[in-house]
């Protein structure tokens, strides 16, 4: 059995995770850098990148949603709401809008 791997994929997901995580390592000192840049990069770049349209909404809000998790829960420890923080969804709107 010949198992094919998209390498091209592999690539674009490990960007986006990567400007995730650059998000998270910045979490403890919020500032415009550690939270629009990475959000912004995630976004464009899967807009730009990904041929199929639901791959290019899906997987960035998704690597938001889950740099959100860790961010608020983990690291702030639910300080800021009790999942998600307050406005989550203008961040989301705009970001899908992006």
């Amino acid at each position: 059995m010949k198992i094919k791997i998209n390498v091209k994929f592999v690539v674009l997901m490990s960007l986006i995770v990567l400007a995730g995580m650059v998000r998270l390592i910045n979490a403890g000192s919020p500032s415009p850098i550690s939270n629009f840049t990475p959000i912004g990069a995630m976004a464009l770049f899967a807009g730009a990148y990904f041929t199929e349209r639901w791959k290019s909404l899906l997987f960035p809000l998704l690597a938001l949603f889950l740099s959100d998790l860790v961010v608020q829960n983990v690291i702030y420890q639910g300080k800021y709401g009790s999942v998600l923080y307050d406005g989550w969804y203008w961040v989301y709107g705009t970001f899908a809008l992006i």
